[in-house]
C-alpha cells in the first residue's frame, strides 16, 4: 500500500498497536511518523518470528554443549590435549567481554540489523571452525564465534521487549528459557552421534542450515519502528557508542576471565602469573569506572541503571543463579560418568531428570506471571528449590540409586525454571524501551560472568578436596596424572583393588563442589530481596514518537 503526504492509516500489517489505537503518518521526507504509541506485533509473524528466534537461541545454547563429546575427537585430529581448556574459554571471553558493547550497539542502531550482524559473525565462526586446518584455527574461530554470540541473547531478548508487551513478555521470555534448556540436554547427545557418525567438524556445520531460516524469519517477519534517536547522522551514533569505555573493559574482563581459568589449573593461585591478572583487572576496571563516570549519560553502562535496585537485584541474582546451575551442570554428568560409569551419552540422559523440569519450571513462571503480573515470587522459590537441591546433591554416595539422583535433580530443575529468566524480566519492569538493550545486556553480563565466577571456584574446590583425599587414602595413585588423564580414563588407570577408594575420593571432591551451588543460589535468594515489588501490568507501555 502507498502512502500520500499526511496520510494516515491505522497499525502496520506487521505489528498491533499497544495501548489503544496507533496511527502512522508519512512526512515528506517518506518517513512514517507513529502516535506515540508502541507496536506490538500478533498473530503468525508473531509466531514465525519467534520460532526463529528460538531457533538461533537454541543454536547458541548447543554451541556451549555440544563441543563437549567431540573434543576427544578434536584432539585426537589436531594432536592437542593440551589445548582443551581453549575451546571452551576462547568462546565464552569473547562472549563475556563485548556483551555489554552489544547493548550499546542496538540502543543507538538498527534493531534488526544490528542482531543480523551479530548472527552473522556467529555464523561465520562457526563455519571457520568447521573447515579448521589446526589447533590454533579453531580457537580463533571459537572466540569469533563467541564476539557474534554476546549479541544473540541480549539481541533477542531486545527484540522481544520491542515486540511483545511487558505483561506478556514472562512467557515468551520462559519459551526462551525452555528452547536453552532443550539444547543443553541435547547438545552432548547431538555431539555425539554427529562425531561417531560423520564428523565432529559436523558439530559446527550443522549451525549454517539451521541459522538461515533464523535470518530469513528476521528479514521476512521483523520490521521494528525506527526510533528518533536512531535517525541522527552516523558518525553521532558512532560516537555514543563509548569505544573508548568498550577498549578498557574488553581487557578488564579478559584478564580476571583468564585467572579464574588459569588459577589452580595452569598455575597456583599464588603465582605471580595468577596475581599480575588480578592486579591488571582491578586497576583496569578502575580506569573503566572513572571514564564511565566522566561519559555520564553516554557511558556504555550507564552508571545511572546501577543506581535502580531492580537492576542491581536481577544483575546479581541472574549472576549467582547461573553460577550454581552451571557448577551442578558441569559436575552432575561428572558424577555420572566417573560414580557410575556412565558414558558421555548415557549421562546426558540421565541428566533429563534436571532439565525437563527446568523447562516445566520455565514456562510455568511465565504464565502465572503473566497473569498475577509479579516475578518476585519465582524468582525467591526458584533460590530455595535450588539452594535445597544443590544441598541435597551434596549428600551423593557412591551407591546412591535412581530415586535418589533423580529427586533431587526434578527439586533443583523446577528452582532453575523458577529463576532462570525471570530476573530478566523483572529488570524490564524499570526500563524503558530505549534503555532496554543496554539494560538487558548488562543482566545478561551478569549471567555469563556469574558462570565462569562460580566454575571457577567449584573447580579449585574439586581439585584441592581430590588431591586431599586421593592423598589421604591411596597414596600411591599419582593425583596429578589422574587429574590430567580425565575423568573417563579413571577406571582404566587404578587397579581394581584401587578402584573404590579412587571412586569415594572423587565421589568427595564433586559432591563437594555443590555446596559451591548452595551457597550461590542462597546468595541469589538474598539479592533477590532486594528488587522491588512491581507489576508487569502496571508499567505504562505508552512511549515517545517513533518512526517505522
Amino acid at each position: 500500500m502507498s502512502l500520500s503526504q499526511g496520510t494516515e492509516l491505522k497499525s502496520p500489517a506487521e505489528g498491533t498497536p499497544s495501548p489503544g489505537d496507533a496511527t502512522l503518518t508519512k512526512n515528506e521526507d517518506g518517513s512514517v511518523e507513529s502516535n506515540g504509541k508502541e507496536y506490538y506485533m500478533s498473530g503468525p509473524k508473531l509466531g514465525l518470528l519467534i520460532a526463529g528466534l528460538c531457533l538461533a537461541l537454541f543454536l547458541l545454547g548447543l554451541d556451549t554443549s555440544i563441543v563437549s563429546t567431540a573434543i576427544p575427537r578434536i584432539t585426537k585430529t589436531f594432536n592437542s590435549t593440551t589445548d582443551i581448556g581453549w575451546y571452551g574459554s576462547a568462546y565464552f571471553l569473547s562472549l563475556c567481554a563485548l556483551l555489554p558493547l552489544g547493548g550499546k550497539l542496538y540502543s543507538e542502531f538498527s534493531l534488526k540489523w544490528t542482531f543480523l550482524g551479530f548472527f552473522a559473525v556467529f555464523e561465520l565462526g562457526s563455519l571457520i571452525c568447521a573447515v579448521a586446518t589446526s589447533s590454533n584455527m579453531l580457537i580463533v574461530a571459537r572466540a569469533v564465534a563467541g564476539a557474534g554470540g554476546s549479541g544473540i541473547v541480549s539481541g533477542i531478548m531486545t527484540i522481544i521487549a520491542h515486540t511483545i508487551p511487558l505483561k506478556q513478555r514472562a512467557g515468551y521470555m520462559a519459551v526462551g528459557g525452555a528452547t536453552m534448556g532443550i539444547s543443553t540436554i541435547s547438545g552432548p547427545l547431538i555431539g555425539g552421534a554427529l562425531t561417531q557418525r560423520v564428523s565432529w567438524r559436523w558439530c559446527f556445520y550443522i549451525n549454517l542450515p539451521l541459522g538461515a531460516v533464523t535470518a530469513i524469519a528476521l528479514v521476512t517477519f521483523f520490521h521494528p519502528p525506527v526510533r528518533p534517536n536512531k535517525q541522527r547522522p552516523l558518525i553521532e551514533r558512532a560516537k555514543k557508542l563509548d569505544i573508548v569505555g568498550a577498549f578498557l573493559f574488553l581487557p578488564a574482563i579478559i584478564m580476571v576471565l583468564l585467572a579464574l581459568q588459569w588459577g589452580g589449573n595452569e598455575y597456583p593461585w599464588k603465582s605471580a602469573t595468577i596475581i599480575g591478572l588480578f592486579c591488571g583487572f582491578g586497576g583496569m576496571l578502575l580506569v573503566f569506572i572513572t571514564w564511565q563516570l566522566h561519559r555520564d549519560a553516554g557511558a556504555m553502562i550507564p552508571l545511572g541503571l546501577l543506581g535502580r535496585r531492580t537492576i542491581i537485584s536481577s544483575s546479581l541474582t541472574s549472576m549467582c543463579v547461573f553460577g550454581s546451575l552451571f557448577v551442578v551442570i558441569y559436575y552432575i554428568p561428572e558424577w555420572f560418568q566417573v560414580i557410575k560409569g556412565a558414558s558421555p551419552v548415557k549421562s546426558g540422559v540421565m541428566n533429563i531428570a534436571l532439565f525437563v523440569p527446568q523447562i516445566i519450571g520455565s514456562i510455568t513462571a511465565g504464565t502465572m506471571i503473566t497473569k498475577i503480573g509479579y516475578c518476585n515470587p519465582w524468582i525467591l522459590a526458584g533460590c530455595v528449590f535450588t539452594s535445597i537441591g544443590a544441598g541435597l546433591f551434596s549428600t551423593f554416595k557412591v551407591h546412591s540409586g535412581h530415586a535418589v539422583w533423580i529427586g533431587f535433580q526434578v527439586l533443583s530443575g523446577l528452582g532453575y525454571g523458577f529463576s532462570m529468566e525471570t530476573p530478566l524480566t523483572a529488570a524490564q519492569t524499570v526500563l524503558t524501551t530505549e534503555e532496554a538493550g543496554v539494560g538487558i545486556s548488562l543482566v545478561t553480563f551478569f549471567q555469563f560472568f556469574g558462570s565462569s565466577v562460580f566454575l571457577a571456584i567449584a573447580q579449585t574446590v574439586f581439585t584441592n578436596t581430590l588431591v586431599s583425599e586421593l592423598t589421604k587414602n591411596v597414596p600411591q595413585v599419582d593425583a596429578s596424572t589422574l587429574l590430567r588423564l580425565g575423568t573417563s580414563a579413571v577406571r582404566g588407570f587404578v587397579t581394581k583393588e584401587e578402584l573404590p577408594a579412587v571412586l569415594a575420593a572423587y565421589n568427595k571432591a564433586i559432591t563437594s563442589t555443590f555446596y559451591v551451588a548452595a551457597g550461590a543460589s542462597a546468595c541469589g535468594f538474598f539479592a533477590a530481596l532486594l528488587s522491588e515489588w512491581r507489576s508487569v501490568k502496571g508499567k505504562d507501555t505508552a512511549k515517545q514518537t517513533v518512526k517505522v
